[in-house]
């Protein structure tokens, strides 16, 4: 068999190659992948997890221009948006009602476009006053139509009121059913009634009786003994709806007027309109809500504000949760009769449900609880998630399977690697296991904690095996690695901390002869590794190591994720493929999300949480020098001032908080309260030690000199090498 001789390779090519690789790692390493966090926020992440670009679900950059003046073209709106940004595009269309447009505006960033709806609003131009529409983005319902600018109006339509008497309650029932139907334009009412007029034994109310109904006309219910009548009010339909419309157009322009068509619900005529903006609807309400004019009779005018969200959701989820559904319905109809409903319309494919509310607060409440109702409720106190590594292992995990045996109706769901807990059923078992949750959390987290530094170099070696032993050793919900700190955390009593203590001694000294900085071994437990995967700074894992090092990076925070080689002296990151490779989906979004909340707690001036309490969603701050711009949260519908960081306050200035009240200064003499370095909100240390965490903006601070350390990182060593101790006494 003659042998084929390939011809060595050019060293200039072996350099081309070399060249190529390296260009392509590069261009591998910088390639980033946008991930959806908290159903709306895009966040740009690139190797090691590590957070690159962040757009906020409130960052939007178009919005709607309402009430624009008819003469007005493309040209003259753009000059007017120039001075804002960089106008992208102008759609402009006119509107059916009025004599005027609308205009989808988009700018090149979100930026921009916040500022310019801000100071637009209600701008006065060539005689019109302009409205601007924010937008609200959709979460995972896919379809979220959200409406604030609708006034309903409702006066009693046309209808006679009579009274029959009947011999016994018998022929009266009767009545009452045969009166159960729509006679003319109203929906018949019935009912018994006591007191005047007294028309025989048994005397029955009805209501809504077309005008020229008669006597003769009502022996069809049952054939009363005797029959009579309120005097009927004088009112012309056409000329109350002309009257009314011309009054909600004082107020101003109408962008649609919607009457109800016969048969009238509750004897009752509705009037929908609605306005550019909910300022102009709030003041329709104020001018006509128990107004009793003439031409409606004299009949009382009943005006309210009328909030509405509305989902599409698909009929298999809808079928799952169906009776939850019902139920949430008919609780907001005891509880808040008028003020809040809930209409779905099953028969439609996706289902449609509508939550109509009468204040903003209230629609956002109902919203909150829908959402909790179709996707579960995160356990949380005091608005945040409540967690405890203890239900990680077998014996939470049972501790959790108890609670929804003893519990008929709640389903309870342990993301394990979201590190939460998901209950779903109606709200009042929710809030009961919430609350028992909430308690053994409590009861886990108020043993005693200690913290055991480790060699930075030998950390790696209790990211597997030794961990493992420890926590065979000592119960899993006992033992934690703190990677930043580079130490073990332990909880449990003195004797427990002594056996972990010379547990980890011997651990660190069977390592200590080994030798370091082998790229043939794997970084975590120093073997040759097994099921290798191979990084492209050069170094070889255990497949097993790897995983559990991705895994552990919710609990340690360390990100970006960066290869532990050359006793963690490695540059390289962990490519996003890899982690791909060897996570799930829900435990790659869970290093996802772990990632990107580091993030926002590293840059408190730069981003804010939603101040609604159980709302995740985060929005960037407003620049110094611009002041009033207001955002909407697509969460919780709370629109929110992002200068003063508290709930928007139209048409007031943002309250200075540089100065405590005299009150504030009493209660505060003799305690340890200071601001909050992050987000200047007060904390009073009670206990525990020197590491503080904000609740609010999670920033980590050092009680002593209240110096920032970006998610806790390095925080212990400052404590010890600048103040002697961390607070809890001397250190061993």
């Amino acid at each position: 068999m003659s042998a084929i001789r390939v011809p060595p390779v050019p060293m200039f090519m072996k350099t081309l190659i070399m060249l190529a690789r390296s260009t392509e790692e590069e261009s591998i390493n910088r390639r980033s992948w946008a991930v959806t966090v908290h159903d709306y926020a895009k966040v740009k992440f690139s190797a090691g997890f590590k957070v690159e670009s962040v757009r906020t679900g409130f960052d939007i950059s178009w919005f709607y221009i309402q009430n624009i003046p008819d003469k007005m073209n493309t040209d003259q709106l753009l000059s007017l948006l120039k001075p804002f940004g960089n106008v992208l595009e102008i759609r402009m269309r006119e509107t059916s009602y009025q004599p005027t447009k609308v205009a989808k505006v988009t700018f090149s960033s979100p930026d921009e476009a916040r500022q310019a709806s801000s100071r637009l609003q209600q701008v006065v131009v060539a005689g019109g006053e302009l409205s601007v529409k924010l937008p609200i983005i959709s979460s995972w319902y896919k379809n979220v139509i959200f409406s604030d600018s609708v006034i309903v109006v409702e006066f009693q339509a046309p209808n006679k009121v009579g009274y029959a008497g009947y011999r016994d309650v018998e022929h009266a029932k009767e009545a009452l059913w045969e009166a159960y139907t729509v006679i003319g334009d109203n929906q018949i009412d019935a009912r018994i009634h006591t007191g005047l007029p007294a028309i025989g034994p048994i005397t029955v109310k009805f209501r809504g009786l077309p005008i020229d109904f008669e006597e003769e006309d009502m022996q069809r219910f049952a054939s009363p003994t005797g029959v009579a009548w309120e005097r009927p009010r004088k009112l012309d339909l056409t000329n109350a709806i002309d009257n009314i419309k011309s009054t909600l157009e004082c107020v101003g322009k109408l962008v649609s007027f919607e009457v109800s068509s016969p048969p009238y619900r509750d004897i009752k005529v509705k009037i929908r309109a609605q306005y550019a903006s909910p300022g102009l609807a709030d003041e329709a309400c104020q001018r006509l809500n128990g107004f009793a004019p003439p031409w409606t009779g004299r009949s009382r005018i009943n005006a309210y504000h009328d909030r509405a969200v509305e989902y599409h959701i698909s009929p298999e989820t809808y079928r799952n949760v169906a009776q939850d559904i019902d139920f949430l319905a008919g609780y907001v109809r005891h509880h808040h009769r008028q003020d809040v409903s809930i209409l779905v319309f099953s028969d439609q494919s996706p289902v449609t449900v509508e939550l109509h509310a009468r204040s903003l607060k209230l629609l956002g409440q109902v919203k909150g609880e829908f959402e909790k109702t179709i996707s579960g409720e995160v356990v949380r106190s005091a608005g945040r998630i409540v967690w405890d590594d203890f239900f990680a292992y077998p014996g939470g995990i049972r501790y959790l399977e108890v609670m929804q045996q003893r519990n008929p109706g709640i389903v309870i769901r342990n993301e394990v690697f979201r590190r939460k807990i998901r209950l779903f059923g109606r709200p009042a078992v929710r809030d009961r296991v919430s609350s028992r949750i909430s308690e053994k959390v409590s009861q886990l987290q108020s043993q005693q904690e200690s913290f055991i530094p480790i060699p930075s170099r030998l950390v790696a070696i209790f990211m597997s095996k030794e961990l493992l032993n420890l926590q065979s050793a000592l119960g899993p919900e006992n033992v934690y690695l703190d990677m930043w700190n580079h130490g073990i955390k332990i909880r449990g009593d003195s004797a427990l901390y002594q056996r972990a203590f010379e547990a980890i001694r011997k651990a660190c000294a069977s390592h200590s002869e080994m030798t370091w900085g082998s790229d043939s071994l794997c970084p975590v437990c120093f073997d040759k590794p097994t099921e290798p995967v191979r990084l492209r700074c050069g170094h070889r894992w255990c497949r097993s190591c790897i995983k559990s090092y991705l895994l552990a990076a919710p609990s340690t925070k360390a990100f970006p994720l960066g290869c532990l080689g050359n006793e963690a002296r490695c540059k390289g990151r962990i490519p996003l493929s890899v982690a791909k490779n060897l996570l799930s989906t829900e435990q790659l979004q869970t290093v996802f999300q772990a990632s990107f909340t580091a993030f926002v707690q590293s840059h408190p001036e730069e981003y804010h949480y939603c101040p609604s309490p159980d709302c995740l969603q985060v929005y960037k701050a407003a620049p110094k020098s611009v002041k009033g711009v207001t955002v909407q949260c697509p969460s919780c519908l709370i629109r929110i001032c992002a200068s003063c960081h508290s709930e928007a306050h139209d048409g007031f200035g943002c309250s200075d908080d540089g100065e405590w009240d005299e009150d504030f200064r009493k209660w505060a003499e003799g305690r340890d309260v200071k601001r909050c370095p992050g987000c200047r909100i007060v904390i009073e240390r009670v206990e525990g030690c020197n590491h503080m965490t904000c609740s609010r903006c999670q920033t980590h601070v050092c009680w002593v000199c209240m110096k920032m350390f970006p998610n806790g990182q390095g925080i212990y060593g400052h404590m010890r090498t600048e103040h002697g101790d961390w607070g809890l006494g001397p250190i061993m």
